[in-house]
C-alpha cells in the first residue's frame, strides 16, 4: 500500500479500522523518527556530561537537544490530533483514537515528570538516580509515547522504512532504563542488568511486532540500534567524553525471525540468545558489566526461559513467557544497594576543591587541594565508589603547604570509578569529586558541597515514591492494552 493518498480520494480512502481507527499522517511519523533519534542521543550525551562535569545547567547542550526533541514529538502528535480531528469533522474523534491518545496521555506523563522533579527536589533533596520515581515516571513516559507513534500505524504496513525506523527508535528507548549500567555508571547491584534488558527488549519487539510486517524486520531493527548506538560512542570516544557500551545483547531478538511456528518459542529463544550474547561480550570486555554479575543473572533467565517454555506447551499461550520474564525482571530489583555515586555537586555549594587523579597499573594517586570554602573544613577521608562498592584511600601526604592531601588506592579492573573527597564542617559532611577509569588521569577545580541525603523512612518520601512508581506503571499498563486490543482490531474493506 502506498503512503500517499491523492486528495481527490477523500478520507475514506484511508487505512480504516473497524473501531474507527486511522492512521498517523505520514508527516507524523516522519518527524517521530527525527525526534527519536534526536532525543536519544542527547540522552547519552547527557549521561557522559553529567559523568564529566556534574550537573552544569539547564541550558547545557545536550539538555538543550532533549528539550527540542521533545517539542518536535509534541508538535508531530499535535499535528496527529489536528487532522484526526479535520478529517472525522469531530473533536471528540480523537478520543477514538487509541494509539493517539495514548501518545497524548505519554506527552501529559512527561511533562508532568518535569514538574514532578522539580517539587521531588525541593521537598526530598536533589538525586541523580535514574531510576528515581520523578526520573523513572519521564523514562516510561518517554517509552509510552514512542508506542504510541510506533503503533500509530495501526499494523497495516503503510511504509517499511517508517515502520522499522520507528521500531528502531522504541527498541533504543527501551534501552534507557539501563543507560547507567552501560553507561558505566550503574547506581544499583549490575545483577539487574541481564532481567531488564531482556523484558524491556521482548516488550519493544512485541509492539515492533504489531507495528510492521515483513521479513527480517527484527534484524533491521536490532541492526539500526547497533549501529546508532556504535555512531554515539565512537563520537563520544572521539571527543574524549566518557563512553556508552554498544547493547550487542540485543542481536539475540534476531532469532524472532526465525520460521519457528510457535510464537511462546521464538520468545524463549530469544532470552536466551541475549543472555548466552550478554555472557560473551561482558567476558571479553565488549560490556562494562562484569561477567560475574551476568552469570547469575543468565542462569536465572535460562531458568525461568525454560519453566515458561515447558508450561506454555502445556497450557498454551506467549503470556506465560512474558509473564514469567517480568516477574524475573522485577525480582531483579529486589535487595538493589545504591552505589551513591554519579553526578554528585547536587547539594548547596560551599567552596571549590582542587582535584587530580593518576591511575597507573592498579594504583591511583589522588591530590585533594581545597581552593575555597564559605565555612571551615576539615578534611575527613578519600574514597573511591562504584555500583555499590567503596574503596577507601591510604593517605600518605595530609596538611602539606595549603592544606594539600596525598593518598593512594588500590583499584582492580578498568572501570569507571568515582573518587570522593570528603570534609568536616559546621554545616555537616561536605565533599566533592572527580572521575577516574584504568590508565588515565584528569584534574581539575570542582564544587564543594553539601552531599544529598534521601529520606528513605520518611512516610511521605515513601507515600510520593509507591504514587510516582504507581503512575508509571499504569502508562505502562495503558500502552500494553492499546497495543492488544489493535492486534485484535483487523482493517476494514478500504475503498
Amino acid at each position: 500500500m502506498s503512503d500517499d493518498y491523492p486528495e481527490s480520494l477523500g478520507a475514506e480512502s484511508r487505512p480504516r479500522w473497524k473501531d474507527g481507527r486511522s492512521a498517523a499522517p505520514l508527516v507524523v511519523r516522519w518527524l517521530a523518527v527525527t525526534a527519536g533519534l534526536s532525543a536519544i542521543v542527547a540522552t547519552y550525551w547527557d549521561g557522559a556530561w553529567h559523568t564529566a562535569i556534574g550537573r552544569d545547567s539547564a541550558l547545557e547542550p545536550p539538555h538543550l537537544l532533549l528539550y527540542s526533541s521533545l517539542t518536535v514529538a509534541a508538535v508531530a502528535v499535535g499535528v496527529w490530533a489536528l487532522t484526526t480531528a479535520v478529517r472525522e469533522r469531530s473533536i471528540f474523534s480523537v478520543l477514538r483514537q487509541r494509539a493517539l491518545l495514548l501518545s497524548l496521555g505519554a506527552l501529559v506523563g512527561i511533562a508532568a515528570s518535569a514538574g514532578l522533579d522539580v517539587l521531588w527536589h525541593d521537598y526530598f533533596s536533589r538525586d541523580a538516580v535514574l531510576w528515581s520515581p520523578p526520573h523513572l515516571l519521564s523514562v516510561i513516559a518517554s517509552l509510552v509515547l514512542i508506542v504510541g507513534l510506533t503503533a500509530s500505524g495501526g499494523g497495516e504496513n503503510r511504509s517499511m522504512a517508517i515502520g522499522i525506523g520507528l521500531g528502531a527508535v522504541l527498541l533504543a528507548t527501551s534501552m534507557i532504563p539501563v543507560m547507567e549500567y552501560d553507561s558505566r555508571v550503574p547506581q544499583f547491584t549490575e545483577i539487574a542488568y541481564l532481567p531488564i534488558v531482556v523484558v524491556a527488549a521482548l516488550f519493544a519487539a512485541w509492539v515492533i511486532d504489531f507495528a510492521v510486517k515483513g521479513a527480517r524486520v527484527m534484524a533491521v531493527a536490532v541492526s539500526a540500534v547497533i549501529a546508532v548506538r556504535a555512531v554515539i560512542w565512537g563520537v563520544l570516544s572521539a571527543a574524549g567524553w566518557p563512553t556508552v557500551d554498544v547493547p550487542f545483547a540485543l542481536l539475540g531478538l534476531a532469532v524472532l525471525d526465525l520460521p519457528v511456528r510457535r510464537r511462546v518459542d521464538r520468545v524463549v529463544l530469544a532470552a536466551v540468545a541475549m543472555s548466552v550474547i550478554q555472557l560473551v561480550v561482558s567476558a571479553t570486555g565488549l560490556s562494562s558489566v562484569a561477567l560475574e554479575a551476568v552469570i547469575p543473572a543468565a542462569v536465572a533467565v535460562l531458568a525461568v526461559a525454560v519453566v515458561a517454555l515447558l508450561v506454555a506447551r502445556r497450557i498454551g499461550g506467549v503470556r506465560i513467557a512474558a509473564v514469567a520474564l517480568v516477574v524475573l525482571g522485577a525480582s531483579a530489583q529486589l535487595g538493589a544497594t545504591p552505589a551513591q555515586a554519579h553526578d554528585p555537586g547536587q547539594g548547596t555549594e560551599r567552596g571549590e576543591i582542587s582535584m587530580s587523579v593518576d591511575w597507573v597499573d592498579s594504583r591511583v594517586t589522588v591530590v585533594v587541594e581545597p581552593v575555597s570554602s564559605t565555612v571551615p573544613i576539615e578534611f575527613d577521608r578519600i574514597v573511591a565508589r562504584r555500583a555499590g562498592e567503596v574503596v577507601e584511600a591510604t593517605i600518605e601526604v595530609q596538611g602539606a603547604g595549603n592544606g594539600i592531601v596525598r593518598a593512594s588506592i588500590e583499584l582492580d579492573g578498568g572501570d569507571l570509578w568515582f573518587v570522593y573527597a570528603e570534609f568536616s564542617s559546621p554545616e555537616g559532611t561536605l565533599e566533592s569529586w572527580i572521575t577516574v577509569e584504568a590508565g588515565e588521569s584528569d584534574s581539575g577545580i570542582r564544587p564543594l558541597y553539601e552531599p544529598p541525603t534521601a529520606p528513605v523512612t520518611d512516610p511521605e518520601f515513601l507515600a510520593a515514591s509507591v504514587a510516582l512508581y504507581l503512575l508509571a506503571a499504569a502508562l505502562l499498563a495503558w500502552a500494553i492494552r492499546v497495543v492488544a486490543v489493535s492486534k485484535r482490531a483487523p482493517v476494514a474493506t478500504t475503498s
